[in-house]
């Protein structure tokens, strides 16, 4: 077999360990800097890069209003999303924050039910929904005794994931003849906008110190897990099916759960690893497995047509 038929699953493990290392980067990072000007830092460095991406490969933006409509509508959702995710990160275990956002896809699968009429839930999607749900209460339960921090921080992650899960579902519906490479851009500058000013208004400057923890945190996140990890997924989704590609939405909490770990000494209690357990499994059922096999495991005749799922952005859904 050849070099490059390796590639792509060389790629696909790449992604995984990037995607799943962003959560402990903002921890790091959380050390010197406040978190909305963190994330705005993150995402104008990030708007850069990709702008001269789009410029060496010639990507223009599009001229039509209501193209704009639907970026400007993405991006302040993605604001939404970040800044969730790094309030939520000062309070809360890295591996935490990534285990509560895996929940994105079972949010995809209900949006999805509602604001697409070609759109329907499957079994094992609803089965995947169902043992989630039961993960994330066990999760919760650890703060469920008294309104604490971490209980809050629990909380913006999952408003971060329900933004995530719209952004994803609105995407499908209205953007698939935006390039990915602008709206992406687009996307990240709103954010990086929103973000930078929300700090400005509701946050210390002085807290801003550029360590080295600073600088790499930002630089790493800017780079690596923006602007790098973008262009590798737009390559390897061309390579490997949809199918392929979302065994990273299972990989993505283990690396950060494996990271927190041996860099800050997380450790995860018995309901956070029953949970995680539960929400991985989740993820299987909706995103993973082929909804006929689990039709054919329970019995069930197969269906008529193939069901129409939208496609989740894994580039804006994955990683934080």
């Amino acid at each position: 077999m050849s070099r490059s038929a390796y590639l792509p699953s060389l790629v696909i493990a790449t992604l995984c360990l990037i995607w799943g290392s962003t959560w402990i980067a903002i921890k790091f990072g959380l050390e010197d800097l406040p978190p909305f000007l963190f994330a705005g830092t993150r995402f104008f460095l990030a708007t850069v890069l990709l702008f001269l991406f789009m410029k060496v490969q010639r990507i223009p933006f599009p001229t039509d209003p209501e193209k704009w409509k639907v970026m400007l509508v993405l991006g302040a959702f993605q604001s939404i999303d970040y800044a969730a995710v790094f309030w939520a990160e000062q309070f809360i275990d890295s591996a935490v924050a990534a285990i509560l956002f895996a929940t994105m896809p079972f949010f995809v699968a209900g949006m999805g039910y509602f604001m697409m009429n070609d759109h329907r839930i499957t079994w094992s999607q609803l089965f995947g929904i169902t043992v989630s749900f039961v993960g994330v209460v066990l999760i919760f339960l650890r703060d469920l005794a008294h309104i604490s921090l971490s209980l809050k921080g629990d909380l913006a992650i999952i408003v971060g994931s329900l933004s995530g899960a719209f952004i994803s579902v609105y995407a499908k519906k209205h953007a698939e003849k935006i390039h990915a490479v602008t709206n992406t851009t687009v996307q990240l500058g709103v954010a990086a906008v929103s973000l930078t000013t929300l700090g400005l208004i509701a946050e210390d400057p002085s807290r801003f110190r550029l360590s080295f923890n600073a600088v790499f945190a930002v630089s790493y996140l800017a780079i690596v897990g923006s602007a790098v990890a973008f262009v590798l997924y737009m390559w390897v989704i061309k390579k490997v099916s949809v199918m392929e590609a979302s065994v990273i939405t299972l990989c993505i909490p283990v690396v950060a759960i494996l990271l927190g770990w041996l860099l800050r000494n997380e450790a995860l209690g018995f309901n956070v690893l029953a949970g995680t357990s539960l929400i991985l499994v989740g993820v299987y059922f909706v995103n993973v497995l082929d909804p006929e096999k689990f039709r054919a495991f329970l019995g069930m005749p197969p269906t008529s047509r193939k069901p129409t799922v939208p496609k989740i952005c894994v580039e804006e859904e994955m990683h934080a």
